[in-house]
């Protein structure tokens, strides 16, 4: 059996021009920035050890960490990270919203 060469149609990785987008890149990071904003409000009253084992403050680190080389590969033309970067970091940080939320709802006291 012989196999169907690839699309024709299709210009090789090479031959395609990078495009540069800078709005992408502002998005992502003023998104890194919100992350490590939170992380630092968290460290000024509390103890580093406390703040920066908890599963909040790692998530957080993760998103800003991808968001940012991600901003940079927009930015300068670059293609975009793996998938499996950008969906295990945003995976991450919804898991750790819906935790806090469910969380949130469970301890607080009920309405009158």
């Amino acid at each position: 059996m012989r196999t169907a060469p690839l699309s024709p149609h299709a210009p090789a990785p090479a031959a395609v021009p990078s495009v540069r987008r800078p709005y992408a890149a502002a998005l992502r990071l003023l998104t890194a920035t919100a992350a490590v904003t939170g992380i630092l409000i968290d460290l000024a009253p509390g103890s580093r050890g406390r703040v920066l084992s908890s599963f909040t403050s790692e998530s957080n680190v993760l998103l800003a960490v991808v968001l940012t080389l991600s901003a940079h590969r927009a930015r300068a033309g670059h293609p975009p990270l793996a998938p499996r970067i950008t969906t295990g970091a945003v995976l991450l940080v919804a898991i750790t919203g819906l935790v806090t939320t469910w969380s949130s709802r469970i301890t607080r006291p009920p309405s009158p």
